[in-house]
């Protein structure tokens, strides 16, 4: 696990922990990296949950949760996150429980790997007033 002193990294803008699988849970003290901008838990099979506190990321622009194969749900405080551009969810049965708060027009985000579209890494679903798949390039 990661420790509690981790939230005081305050100016922390990436934090990659990619292929983590032995990690079952972040800490609460999460929230407080205001200026973290890039958020990599691919392959973090053993994640089972996110912290409510991760809707206090601001600056957060990159949530990756490709392969977390773990994490079954969203926490409702993701749609604090304003600055959000891309939301991974490929491979992660996260995916088909999106809370409903994240499928509003006021979230700008970027959504790859969501229910119903075809299981492409390159697929992606822009949230807005009509849900559209575009394929990027």
């Amino acid at each position: 696990s990661l420790p509690e002193s981790l939230g005081g990294l305050g100016s922390l803008q990436t934090l990659n922990l990619e292929g983590c699988s032995g990690l079952s849970s972040l800490p609460e003290s999460f929230g407080g990296l205001g200026s973290l901008q890039t958020l990599d838990l691919e392959g973090c099979s053993g994640l089972s949950s996110l912290p409510e506190s991760v809707g206090g990321l601001g600056s957060l622009q990159t949530l990756n949760l490709t392969h977390c194969s773990g994490l079954s749900s969203l926490p409702e405080s993701l749609d604090g996150l304003g600055s959000l551009q891309r939301l991974n969810l490929y491979g992660c049965p996260a995916r088909d429980a999106l809370p409903e708060s994240l499928r509003h027009a006021e979230l700008a985000a970027r959504v790859v790997g969501w229910a119903g579209v075809a299981a492409d890494p390159r697929s992606e679903i822009l949230l807005g007033a009509e849900l559209a798949a575009r394929v990027i390039a």
